[in-house]
């Protein structure tokens, strides 16, 4: 929570001493989003690592020539797979897929002409989230936990990219959740055979790593400041 913090007083701050006048003469870009990677749980007693991903629209407010913010609306894909097919002698398989809104507001440094980086909080509204459990007899259950999980994912981005004159993006994003998914101690889930599972293995805190690409329609640069 206090890391939430600290990135929302860095946005404000930064907004609050930016130049205006540039503001004012810039103009907003708005385009499609999508990113592909890979997504787990952090904090579990589990390794586990799935396929992730986020699509959506993303829209740029310059501030200035080098400072400019980025907010996306995105569906994105997280959650918990388990690595059954490294594990031989393991003739279970668990998968959590989780589906969040995003709602991402970083900010977005020019480095020279071309790079990027930014840093910026993030808020997923829960949409759904299903557990499957499938057994050596490929009998599978699927279970909907959507009471069980917090309605709103809390978190932050980091990232690094290119910015292209003909509006092309490309970039690389970690997106890790500040929480555990579940507000409390997850319940015990069972088997086709009706036998438990220990539940923290489902638990942890969301990371989702995507290589992202996306389009704005009208880029332009800021107008350098002119004395």
């Amino acid at each position: 929570m206090k890391l939430t913090r600290f990135t929302l007083v860095l946005l404000l701050s930064l907004l609050i001493s930016s130049d205006q006048g540039a503001f004012a003469q810039s103009k907003i870009q708005i385009g499609p989003y999508l990113g592909n990677g890979f997504r787990m749980l952090t904090g579990n007693d589990k390794f586990d690592l799935g396929f992730g991903y986020r699509m959506g629209i993303i829209t740029r407010v310059p501030l200035n020539e080098m400072v400019s913010v980025t907010p996306s609306f995105t569906y994105a894909r997280k959650g918990y797979n388990q690595l059954g097919f490294i594990v031989m002698e393991n003739d279970e398989f668990y998968k959590q897929r989780l589906s969040y809104m995003d709602i991402i507001v970083p900010i977005k440094f020019q480095v020279g002409e071309v790079f990027t980086f930014q840093v910026g909080a993030q808020a997923g509204i829960l949409l759904s989230g299903e557990l499957s459990y499938k057994n050596y007899n490929e009998s599978k259950v699927t279970r909907n936990i959507k009471s069980e999980i917090r309605p709103v994912d809390w978190g932050m981005v980091l990232g690094a990219g290119c910015q292209f004159k003909n509006g092309v993006g490309l970039e690389l994003m970690v997106n890790p959740g500040f929480s555990t998914i579940y507000e409390g101690n997850p319940p015990l889930y069972f088997n086709s055979d009706d036998n438990s599972i220990f539940g923290e293995e489902f638990n942890g805190n969301n990371l989702l790593a995507t290589f992202n690409i996306f389009y704005l329609f009208g880029y332009q640069k800021p107008p350098a400041k002119t004395n």
